[in-house]
């Protein structure tokens, strides 16, 4: 898919108004330094992930 991006929070990598293209994700692997983009509440956040951590069993990615 196509998304336009209308924050500042990935400036610098990712500006304002930028499209970026995106497949989605089918359980392939996510590194930390990766960009992900994921949905909550109606909203689609962009952003890299910075940690990943297995918590109880359940893999958590944090991200900036």
């Amino acid at each position: 898919g196509i998304l336009v991006i209308g924050s500042r929070s990935m400036t610098g990598t990712i500006n304002k108004g930028d499209a970026v293209v995106f497949e989605q994700y089918k359980r392939q692997n996510i590194e930390e330094g990766q960009i992900i983009i994921f949905g909550y509440n109606d909203i689609q956040t962009v952003h890299r992930v910075v940690e990943i951590k297995k918590v109880k069993g359940v893999i958590k990615w944090q991200t900036h």
